[in-house]
């Protein structure tokens, strides 16, 4: 035994023009495109909900009305054949309960941190691409980057996956605030039909409420949500699968 001199890398030792270093490329490829996905999803809104009734509808009221959840509250878009179209906000604040910005700002919470953690990962993956700063990355973990980078890349995942499940509660968070259909006095016939209160994502015709149709589920920040978590999973399997540096220690 004696102190440690150095370590000698004996496989791989321009990565840029090695097989296994392709893989790393892809690696970094698919992070990326995770940390593009997270971007879009905390940008983006994650929820909407519709009530189209026909153009030809006698109805003293909007033609359309469309809910979109997103950062501020609830941004209500209307179509009125009598008042015009009209746009406004419900702050989170004005709803009856705080279940809806409980659930839209954990999920915020956890794409902000598999975004941060995101970060980390494609400046680990840079590392192992290039020769010098995976030597040094080997020195730290003991020859174990390979694992400790791939174990990183759950760690990211789990972040990914809570953001987007923790929103599959949504539906009751509605409920909870009273923003149900049958909550709503314009449409009093419409009491006894399902919509987003009972089911994360639908669709239905009332004829009670001449023939409209509502719609409702996740928007693009949630699909993108969903997304981000396999492209990392796809950045951790092909981690898993580069072959560990050839290495030998010399001691004196």
């Amino acid at each position: 035994g004696g102190k440690e001199r150095g370590l000698m890398e004996t496989q791989d030792p321009f990565c840029l023009l090695g097989y296994q270093c392709t893989r790393r490329v892809w690696a970094l490829v698919f992070a990326g495109f995770t940390m593009m996905l997270l971007i879009i999803s905390i940008a983006a809104p994650w929820y909407t909900t519709s009530i189209d009734l026909p153009k030809n509808t006698t109805f003293a009221g909007p033609y359309d009305v469309s809910v979109v959840y997103w950062w501020k509250g609830a941004y209500v878009k209307t179509k009125d054949v009598h008042l015009g179209n009209k746009d406004y906000v419900i702050p989170w604040g004005d709803l009856k309960s705080s279940g809806p910005k409980a659930v839209y700002m954990t999920s915020m919470a956890f794409s902000i941190l598999g975004l941060v953690a995101n970060f980390l990962l494609i400046f680990l993956i840079f590392c192992l691409i290039l020769s010098a700063p995976r030597m040094r990355l080997e020195r730290v973990f003991r020859g174990k980057t390979k694992w400790v980078v791939t174990g990183y890349t759950f760690i990211v995942l789990v972040f990914t996956i809570i953001a987007w499940a923790a929103f599959l509660g949504w539906p009751d968070s509605l409920k909870s605030a009273k923003l149900c259909l049958y909550d709503d006095n314009r449409f009093p016939q419409a009491q006894d039909n399902a919509a987003w209160c009972d089911s994360f994502a639908g669709s239905t015709e009332l004829q009670s409420v001449h023939n409209s149709e509502l719609k409702w589920g996740p928007s693009f920040g949630w699909i993108t949500a969903v997304v981000s978590s396999f492209s990392t999973i796809a950045a951790g399997v092909l981690l898993s699968l580069v072959t560990p540096v050839q290495r030998k220690y010399l001691y004196v």
